[in-house]
């Protein structure tokens, strides 16, 4: 754990970034399993959480065509230093991508995704300039982040005293890389879409409620105090491996009956809260949360 006094405006408590570790899964097997994240303290309030499940049944169409629909997907593995470096959030962001053109229809000159070296800080900051000089009010949106996730104090536009921040790949110890929750309300601020699909798979995702809003859906990993674990049994953060790869891009029907497990309402399409739903059921050791200001739900 480390302190550090940035000009006098600014104190960063940056937590550790790596935990590994092994977790013991059934009698004789034991997989790897490593955090992206260790939280400062025991407990603490979590994100907001649905009791029941995130589906309605009531489905929201995107857009008719597809220059109507644009993403930004970033997944960072490969950070300084090898005790920092992840193992399959790059991949994370590659199947999401894979999900949104071939499942979905999104035209592949209307997704960006920035991997490892390209996800530094200015790297980001301009390909969400580059979103929002694109998308307009008739507009589909999507931000996915992938990554390691850090909480600390920092003065910024939200007010909050404990804020949440996602590392881009060129984070140092100094933590002026690190894009805060606030940061990331501001830059969506200017955003005219009313179907915005955020998801973070990442520490503390549950602190990324600060950029909820209407038409907004954001779909988080764990709670705000909470650590997210990748694994090589699932070759992607848990929460990415059932929401995305089992739900959305195969959307796995292993009662063989002909529907995919993720489709609560048997209507052949998988929405986002159908893929919460069902990410949330399986997860053993991340605890999903989600902000759902969309009337119905949202169908990519």
């Amino acid at each position: 754990m480390k302190k550090m006094a940035i000009s006098g405006l600014l104190l960063i408590l940056l937590v550790g970034v790596v935990l590994p570790a092994h977790v013991s899964v059934q009698a004789g097997a034991t997989i790897n399993i490593a955090s992206k994240g260790k939280p400062p303290w025991a407990g603490g309030p979590g994100g907001p959480e649905e009791e029941e499940g995130a589906a309605t049944g009531v489905v929201s169409p995107p857009p008719e065509s597809p220059e109507n629909r644009w993403a930004l997907i970033i997944g960072i593995a490969d950070y300084s230093g090898e005790e920092n470096d992840l193992k399959y959030t790059d991949d994370d962001a590659l199947e999401l991508n894979k999900t949104l053109v071939e499942i979905y229809g999104y035209w592949v000159n209307h997704t960006m995704v920035l991997i490892d070296g390209a996800a530094t800080k200015s790297g980001i900051l301009t390909a969400i300039a580059w979103l929002r000089d694109n998308e307009t009010a008739d507009d589909e949106v999507v931000f996915y982040y992938s990554g390691h996730g850090v909480r600390g104090v920092k003065w910024d536009s939200d007010k909050e005293r404990i804020d949440e921040g996602i590392v881009p790949a060129d984070f140092d110890e100094t933590g002026y890389s690190v894009i805060w929750d606030g940061d990331l309300a501001d830059e969506f601020s200017g955003f005219e879409t009313t179907r915005f699909f955020i998801g973070f798979d990442t520490c503390y995702a549950g602190g990324f409620d600060d950029l909820a809003g209407s038409g907004r859906v954001i779909c988080m990993s764990s709670k705000e105090s909470q650590s997210s674990y990748e694994s090589n049994i699932w070759l992607n953060g848990e929460f990415t491996y059932y929401f995305v790869d089992q739900a959305m891009l195969n959307q796995v029907d292993l009662n063989g009956d002909g529907v995919a497990d993720a489709d609560a309402n048997e209507d052949g399409y998988i929405t986002v809260e159908e893929a919460f739903d069902y990410a949330k059921a399986n997860c053993q050791y991340d605890t999903p949360v989600i902000n759902d200001q969309l009337s119905d739900d949202m169908l990519l």
